[in-house]
Formats: C-alpha cells, sequence, structure tokens
C-alpha cells in the first residue's frame, strides 16, 4: 500500500457518526482514565480533583523549583501504583535521586523530631556516610519503583529525545500493558530535540506540543516550559507564554509556578532582599495557578512553602503555624516590607 493509499485509508476510517462512535464510554469505562491526585489537597481541588488524561503546561521563570514540583507529583502518583515515565533532559538521574532522598529524610523528620533531615548537598556530595541515610534511601526507591528515569545522560546517547520518541517509547508501553496507568512527564520542552532541524524554536515547541497533546488522550501528561527573560518579573500569565510558540492556544492546562516576592516583582532590590529573606527562613512560598482550562476552573490557585535545600513541598495553609515559629520579628518585618503587606488567599 502506497503512503498516497494509506493515508486516505486512515481518514476514510476517521469517519464516525455520533450514533456510531463509541470514542467517549471506552473512555469513561478505562481504567487509566480515572483522575491521579497530586498529593496536595488545594491543588487537587483546583484542577477538579487531581491529574486526568489532558496536557498540563507548567510554566515559570528559570530556577524556580519546576523540576522540584514535577518529580513532587510524579513521586505521589507512584504511591498510587502509576507507571511514571519521567524525561529529565536537563538532569541525570543521581542529582534526582539525590532529591527523593532528601525529600523523604526531611518528611520523616516531620513526622519524628528524633530524626535529623539531610539535604541534597549532604547526599549528592557525600558529606555524610550512606549508613546515615540508608534507611531513607530505601524508603525512596521502595515506594517510588514504578518511575522510569530517561535523564539527559540516556537521552544524549542516542542523540537526543525529541517529542515523538517520548511518544513512541511511552505508546510502545502502553500496547504492551494495556491495563496499567500511565503518566508522563517531559522536564522540559525547549530541550527536546526538533522534529526538523530547520525549523525555528516557536516552531519547534508547537510541534511537540501537539504530539504531546495527542499522547495525553489516554494518561496525564506534564511538560515544563520555561517563560522569555522579556516576561520575568510580571508574574503568570498567558501573556508570559507568548514568545515560546502557540502553547498558549494548542496547550491543554496552562499552570503558573510563582515564587512569591521574586518572579512577580522586577525590581532587582525586592528580588534580592525575598532571595536573602527566603535562604534565611529556609523556604519559599510558591503559587500554583490555573492560567487556562477549557474544562474547568480558570485564574483559581494554591499555595505552598517549598523548603529547596530538601526538595520539599507542603500545603501552605497546613505548614502556616509551624512556619510563623521559625520567623524572628526581623525577618517578618522585612517579609512585609519586601512583599508590600501583599495577602495571599490559601485554597
Amino acid at each position: 500500500m502506497t503512503k498516497k493509499t494509506d493515508r486516505h485509508e486512515k481518514l476514510r476510517q476517521n469517519v464516525n457518526f455520533i450514533s456510531e462512535d463509541q470514542t467517549f464510554m471506552k473512555a469513561i469505562n478505562a481504567k487509566r482514565a480515572s483522575v491521579i491526585r497530586t498529593g496536595f489537597e488545594n491543588i487537587d481541588n483546583i484542577l477538579g480533583g487531581g491529574l486526568t488524561n489532558t496536557l498540563y503546561v507548567l510554566g515559570s521563570e528559570t530556577s524556580t523549583g519546576k523540576t522540584a514540583i514535577m518529580t513532587t507529583f510524579a513521586k505521589n502518583a507512584a504511591e498510587q501504583d502509576v507507571d511514571v515515565f519521567y524525561f529529565a533532559l536537563e538532569m541525570n538521574k543521581i542529582e534526582l535521586y539525590a532529591r527523593g532522598i532528601a525529600a523523604e529524610s526531611y518528611k520523616n523528620s516531620l513526622k519524628d523530631k528524633k530524626c535529623h533531615p539531610y539535604t541534597i548537598e549532604d547526599i549528592i556530595f557525600q558529606k555524610i556516610d550512606y549508613s546515615e541515610y540508608e534507611i531513607y534511601n530505601k524508603s525512596y526507591f521502595e515506594k517510588h519503583k514504578t518511575i522510569c528515569i530517561i535523564d539527559q545522560d540516556t537521552a544524549g546517547s542516542i542523540g537526543g529525545y525529541s517529542a515523538q520518541d517520548v511518544y513512541d517509547t511511552v505508546k510502545g508501553y502502553e500496547f504492551a500493558y494495556p491495563d496499567r496507568r500511565i503518566m508522563v512527564v517531559v522536564d522540559y520542552l525547549q530541550y527536546l530535540k526538533p522534529e526538523c532541524l530547520s525549523a525555528t524554536d516557536k516552531q519547534s515547541t508547537d510541534a511537540a506540543i501537539r504530539i504531546l497533546k495527542g499522547l495525553s488522550s489516554t494518561m496525564p501528561v506534564i511538560a515544563a516550559s520555561s517563560y522569555s527573560r522579556k516576561n520575568y518579573g510580571g508574574g503568570s500569565s498567558t501573556e508570559s507564554y507568548k514568545e515560546s510558540g502557540n502553547i498558549e492556544y494548542t496547550g491543554g492546562i496552562l499552570i503558573g509556578w510563582d515564587w512569591n516576592g521574586f518572579t512577580d516583582v522586577k525590581s532587582r532590590q525586592e528580588r534580592k532582599e525575598t532571595e536573602q529573606l527566603c535562604n534565611e527562613r529556609g523556604y519559599r512560598e510558591m503559587t500554583f495557578s490555573v492560567l487556562k482550562n477549557r474544562n474547568g476552573k480558570r485564574g483559581a490557585h494554591a499555595n505552598l512553602l517549598y523548603y529547596p535545600e530538601f526538595d520539599y513541598f507542603e500545603e501552605a495553609k497546613e505548614a502556616e503555624l509551624r512556619a510563623n515559629t521559625l520567623r524572628d520579628s526581623k525577618s517578618k518585618r522585612k517579609k512585609d516590607f519586601s512583599t508590600n503587606e501583599k495577602k495571599y488567599t490559601y485554597v
């Protein structure tokens, strides 16, 4: 069969009138259509219960914790017996493992004050003996054994992963294991190998989005995207995506990811003060915003506290009392000044 004949046959097969089309019932009855919880009730609430079969594009400035929040979603999905394909195209497995083990140690220290939490640096640079964090290492790998990480080293060995490579890899697994729930994370869009080497960056991003959107018809797909420097300092909005192709129009659910008092201000001095304050107290106040959602809430947001040394997050409303006890009066005055007494609504 020639390519032309094959295309005509596929076009013919696409003709299905509503009375004959069983697509909706098949999707509703499929096991993998069930919602996957993110691990944060406030985020699940604004996403209609959690992550479902659609494409989520999470955008932010660089170095704001996009990888951290997406790996957290991946870990929480694995704990629900979901097979997670994590395409870490700018990081290697060792770094991600160290982050996961540090988060495990911090989480445990919150439950038992006698337990000592270990930072990412402690683990990745071997500042402590393995025996000191062995229990967290075992716990991390046991709880998250359904995560498959394809890192920058793996991708580099074949000359890079394109969106089509991601699609083919996951679809091949889906065909072999049709009863398994699957989630895909692409970290991040701009690191995908272009489908066409002569295409511009915007054209390559648009092509990748179309392919990933097709993949998301049977599983949640989360892709990170970095904003152009032209859009730094104004906080997240649909406008933030304009320099990155047509993501604003072709993406499924657009998510804005902001570091309060930093990504939403342009003043270098205010940013510096916020960064200094966060370093002193050990956490950042983050906002997860739904910028576009054709089938659900739009404009809703949820707040988290992010502890970068441990790659750990918790809901702001749950941590509010404990967080307040960690702030001395001087830090609190500085926070009030630098954020201009901005009030954050906890969802």
